[in-house]
């Protein structure tokens, strides 16, 4: 309390005088945290003064709270980019963070308890800055950080406001803001450690040196590439599941699985069901040859049953044998360009006939982003150009479909060897393909087709190809091996426009 009280009171967060007239007064209180490492190993007992910021009332105590900040995605682009090119990724925190950000409103709280100055019981503080749970609080650090970083020299994407670039000569150094957390990476050291001085001159900053532990991610930078994973992450799930001596799956799914939401089989407890899928979904951000199946089970969640929670434990039960999977970035290697691959059954879902897409996204060789859910609408005319190619080239089965284990076991571990094989240029065509029958689940055709996306493509400061797979497949096939070709994703522009040239 006593380190936090110095740290606001240094930073001149605050004045005391007396209460005007017509004025009110808003409340403090203390909360205490204790901050844990990747191996739940307590580094740090955390005291914060807080302001019980939910007796605000809009557009009178504040008008904006917004504040960007850089996608899960947009970090992984910066981390594929940095082993790409093989630069040093950093890690530099803001200590007291939302203590920076200057308040315009006038605002008056009470002396925080326990600090009560003597002979001055009477007198109220007015912020200057703000602090913890404060509204616009977020709003207002965003203001002092993107001031800072442009004065620096920098300038933010056009698509992602929270990642910064900068250019000098040959050197490059690019940023990305997570609230109080800056990923530092560039291809100049020299200009990382002036950078980190020119911050650490501005705002108290913990210097983390190399990054390790990213909002729940571990990050290892080895001498030939970066890998990402989330191992203690999946050790609490199975903890909280009771599940980590369980015997391991060798796929997530079974194979020809079919699940419905009208399944009469017994109800069970719908809250502990959807907080295992949220646990789930958050471990998709590393674990791509799981986005199909969490995508699956998480269709159920209003009304889930015993089915349901029997698929689920199958994924549990398969995490448990590959606790230590994820993604791994490369130095070298691959050219330097965007590809994206698509994949699609055919009205897979037996509840509504939706197709179940997935979308994977390769910068050079490393895994950036991918997705798998239903689709929402159809492809309008004249927006692709089909060609047919054999199933086994498809990179995105792994999002769509149930797989054998031994196709799952060859897509999870196969090399990006079709990138190189693949240059397709991205053009209109008035060919279209529209093909939805209930009757066409015992048929499954191949397609490869280029998209168009318009004036995006001049954009990019990279040598870009997208290349689109979709598996036409009316029926969900996949055997206790095909769920392993991994990831497919849409692409997240975040980082693209950070990239170019200054």
């Amino acid at each position: 309390m006593i380190e936090e009280m110095y740290s606001i009171e240094s930073n001149r967060t605050w004045r005391l005088v007396p209460l005007p007239h017509g004025h009110w007064l808003i409340e403090l209180k203390w909360v205490y945290k204790v901050k844990k490492n990747a191996a739940s190993e307590v580094v740090k007992h955390k005291t914060w003064l807080i302001v019980k910021g939910y007796i605000q009332q809009s557009s009178v105590d504040f008008d904006e709270v917004f504040m960007p900040v850089a996608y899960i995605e947009s970090v992984q682009l910066l981390l594929a980019l940095a082993a790409q090119e093989a630069w040093p990724v950093h890690h530099m925190d803001v200590k007291p963070t939302f203590h920076n950000g200057e308040l315009v409103e006038e605002v008056y709280i009470r002396q925080p308890p326990s600090f009560i100055i003597d002979g001055h019981e009477d007198k109220v503080l007015r912020l200057d800055k703000a602090l913890y749970r404060w509204r616009q609080a977020l709003h207002a650090w965003n203001a002092k950080i993107d001031e800072t970083l442009v004065a620096l020299g920098f300038s933010h994407s056009a698509s992602e406001h929270a990642v910064y670039a900068h250019s000098k000569g040959t050197s490059r150094l690019l940023v990305g803001v997570y609230v109080d957390d800056l990923i530092i990476t560039g291809n100049d050291a020299n200009e990382i450690a002036k950078f980190k001085q020119e911050m650490s001159a501005r705002f108290k900053m913990s210097d983390l040196c190399l990054l390790y532990f990213y909002l729940g991610i571990e990050v290892h930078q080895g001498g030939d590439g970066i890998e990402l994973s989330q191992t203690a992450y999946v050790c609490k799930i199975l903890e909280r599941t009771g599940m980590l001596s369980c015997n391991p799956y060798h796929t997530p799914i079974e194979a020809h699985l079919k699940l419905s939401k009208t399944s009469t089989a017994v109800p069970v407890d719908a809250i502990e069901y959807r907080g295992l899928i949220g646990c789930l979904r958050y471990l998709v951000h590393t674990r791509p040859d799981i986005a199909f199946t969490v995508g699956y089970v998480s269709r159920f969640m209003e009304n889930p049953t015993i089915e349901h929670l029997n698929a689920m434990k199958r994924i549990l039960r398969y995490i448990a044998g590959t606790i230590d999977y994820g993604c791994y970035y490369k130095h070298g290697g691959e050219e330097l360009k965007l590809l994206g691959y698509n994949d699609a059954d055919m009205g897979g879902d037996i509840d509504i006939r939706k197709s179940t897409t997935g979308v994977f996204f390769f910068l050079g060789s490393c895994p950036v982003t991918w997705q798998s859910q239903k689709q929402k609408k159809c492809i309008g005319d004249g927006k692709i150009d089909i060609k047919h190619v054999r199933t086994e080239e498809q990179i995105a089965n792994i999002l769509t479909k149930p797989l054998s284990r031994d196709r799952f076991y060859e897509l999870r571990t196969r090399r990006t060897d079709l990138l190189a094989a693949s240059s397709f240029r991205c053009h209109h065509s008035n060919d279209r393909m529209i093909r939805r029958h209930k009757g066409m689940e015992n048929n499954a055709s191949a397609h490869l087709f280029s998209t168009d996306f318009g004036s995006e493509l001049h954009q990019l400061p990279l040598a870009t190809t997208i290349v689109t797979f979709a598996s036409v497949s009316t029926k969900i096939w996949m055997d206790d091996q095909e769920v392993a070709r991994l990831q497919c994703c849409m692409l997240c522009p975040s980082i693209v426009d950070a990239l170019k040239d200054q």
